[in-house]
């Protein structure tokens, strides 16, 4: 078992050059050397270990790291650290970037630390935040590969005010998924298909003024819905 550090400013711009010269080459070797210099990284408060394994889904993620996290960091400091999270994607480099592929943008495996919303961006800690927060309500959410950047998990991290909430979550449980297939349902991240799951965070940020939307059951919710959302209702 491996001692989870965090990226120092220094380790965090190393790796920075790494993920800009991945994405033009996807044979670029990673700076594994940064996990342990104490030059680049050091220690964080309450020595969690991980080891090196393989995720078949966003979820086996989610469910391992919530676990080694557990009772040793606070949620507080995860939602923070940036150097953290850039630390078990560096750990993590051929789960998140498999081998010969070339990167993604870098904000699904780096943040910019002045934003606290960026980190809802990423590939590792968006996971981790639905199973911490949500458990087994955020399991139909994860299904993806860890590597990859699905364009409705992104969607969602951008309503960051309200991917917090268990009741937003059930409803976009309620409306998208199509739970014969287990998958999210076609057209719920295409901006010309009314109703979709962009035109539901506006909506609820109208309608939070004069709804307590957070504390009613998604069929509640249903009711006061448009009908461009009635597409999605299971018949």
């Amino acid at each position: 078992m491996t001692e989870i550090r965090k990226l120092t400013d220094s380790g965090i711009e190393e790796f920075r050059r790494f993920l800009q010269g991945r994405t033009a080459d996807g044979k670029l070797s990673p700076p594994l050397d940064l996990l342990a210099d104490t030059r680049h990284s050091e220690t964080i408060h309450g020595s969690a270990t991980v080891e090196q394994r393989q995720f078949d889904s966003k979820l086996s993620f989610g469910q391992y790291i919530n676990d080694r996290f557990k009772g040793r960091t606070s949620r507080q400091l995860l939602r923070r650290s940036v150097g953290t999270w850039a630390w078990l994607t560096l750990f993590y480099i051929d789960e998140v970037i498999p081998p010969g592929k070339k990167a993604l943008h870098r904000g699904n495996y780096l943040q910019n630390a002045a934003d606290d919303r960026s980190l809802d961006k990423h590939l590792l800690y968006f996971p981790w935040k639905m199973i911490s927060m949500h458990g087994d309500e955020a399991f139909w959410l994860l299904y993806p590969p860890l590597y990859k950047d699905a364009k409705f998990l992104r969607e969602l991290a951008n309503s960051y005010r309200r991917n917090v909430s268990p009741e937003f979550v059930r409803l976009c449980k309620y409306l998208f998924l199509d739970e014969k297939k287990g998958q999210f349902k076609r057209g719920v991240t295409n901006d010309k298909v009314p109703g979709n799951l962009r035109h539901l965070d506006r909506l609820s940020s109208q309608l939070d003024l004069t709804y307590d939307i957070f504390g009613m059951a998604p069929s509640e919710f249903v009711r006061i819905l448009p009908k461009a959302f009635h597409r999605w209702l299971t018949k």
